[in-house]
């Protein structure tokens, strides 16, 4: 045996960048995916809406019924509006000052712009 008398783990030939011919294409759809569902609050606002649906499934409509409905739609709509956000910064446009990428986007710029300067004042130099 090598690697220090432990077993070797046979590779899954249906595993991505694992002699299958396939590339991490896949894993990298599946990481964005997991962002979108985890990182926008989709999963919690569709787990949210399932334990509200069966909550209220044979209660009466009341004042606080529909206040719990209209309350998770906006959390719906947030959820998606992330998303949204998520796409466009994928894509490379920007995205409004409130948004949860916002920060995100203003670092990358920043860092963006200092190695423009850098750049810049080293072709000066020279």
């Amino acid at each position: 045996m090598h690697n220090g008398d432990r077993p070797s783990v046979p590779s899954r030939p249906d595993s991505p960048g694992r002699g299958s011919g396939r590339t991490g294409s896949a894993l990298v759809r599946l990481d964005r995916m997991r962002n979108y569902l985890f990182a926008s609050g989709l999963f919690s606002a569709i787990t949210s809406g399932i334990a509200l649906l069966r909550g209220t499934r044979e209660a009466p409509i009341t004042w606080r019924a529909v206040l719990a409905w209209l309350s998770w739609g906006i959390t719906i709509a947030l959820a998606v509006g992330a998303i949204v956000d998520f796409r466009r910064d994928e894509r490379g446009e920007s995205v409004a000052y409130d948004s949860p990428v916002a920060p995100v986007q203003y670092k990358r710029a920043k860092k963006e712009l200092k190695a423009e300067l850098k750049a810049q004042r080293k072709a000066d130099k020279a």
